[in-house]
């Protein structure tokens, strides 16, 4: 029997609205419910209810830059600023959304051949929203090559289908993707693109590499969905 399990690869994580780069790990939302003690003189034994939610921490790990949402969190660790937060699990189509205190944020440990690591922990408070992208509009995309000519990828193009192959000859340095879609806004390589417009030209690597291009669609409240074409330039 095959599993249903999920990969967190394309997960995404923003403080403040401000995309998180060069994160290597998002950890788990724990909920703990207090006891609250109910017992009374009839009671054959204790008694408790469920009391206030508790969510803990969501520890992060990755790759210290010091700048962009990296830079906004250590700047807020030390003033306390409570932000916002949203987590999308792009392969579960969920989006979790809370606020949340920079508890503690580490980053150093730098050795020679090693990347520069850190660690931040979050404070969860209040309750935790999830969306999912029930509903959300599926892109269907075409490909074009640097000679004007269609490509057609492996398996055919679809809203239910995530990953992609395509080949080309050798000559082809660059294809441009045309996507649709009837709401949301999509992106190719992280740039908007019109629904039924052309991307710019995506430059391919050199003879024998692979160059892994992305679409995404995103609506508001809602889990983007994101789509990647694998495109292999053959060796002559």
């Amino acid at each position: 029997m095959s599993s249903a399990a999920k990969i967190g690869k394309g997960s995404t994580i923003k403080w403040n609205t401000v995309k998180l780069t060069d994160v290597k790990k998002i950890g788990n939302i724990p909920l703990t419910n207090a006891e609250v003690d109910v017992t009374d003189l009839d009671s054959l034994a204790k008694e408790f209810i469920a009391g206030l939610k508790d969510y803990g921490t969501c520890t992060l790990e990755g790759n210290y830059v010091g700048t962009g949402a990296q830079a906004d969190m250590l700047a807020d660790a030390k003033t306390g600023a409570i932000r916002a937060v949203e987590i999308s699990l792009v392969s579960l189509s969920l989006v979790y959304k809370f606020n949340a205190f920079i508890k503690s944020f580490n980053f150093g440990e730098a050795t020679p051949e090693g990347v520069i690591p850190f660690t931040a922990e979050l404070r969860i408070t209040g309750e935790v929203n999830s969306v999912d992208s029930t509903g959300l509009t599926t892109p269907f995309f075409a490909i074009a090559d640097s000679a004007a000519s269609p490509i057609t990828p492996t398996p055919a193009a679809s809203g239910s289908v995530y990953n992609y192959i395509a080949d080309v000859i050798t000559t082809i340095t660059y294809v441009k993707i045309t996507p649709t879609a009837t709401a949301g806004v999509i992106k190719v390589n992280g740039t908007a693109v019109g629904t039924g417009a052309q991307s710019g030209e995506l430059a391919l690597g050199g003879t024998g590499t692979v160059t892994d291009i992305t679409i995404s669609v995103e609506e508001s409240g809602k889990a983007p969905k994101v789509y990647v074409i694998h495109i292999y330039r053959a060796i002559p």
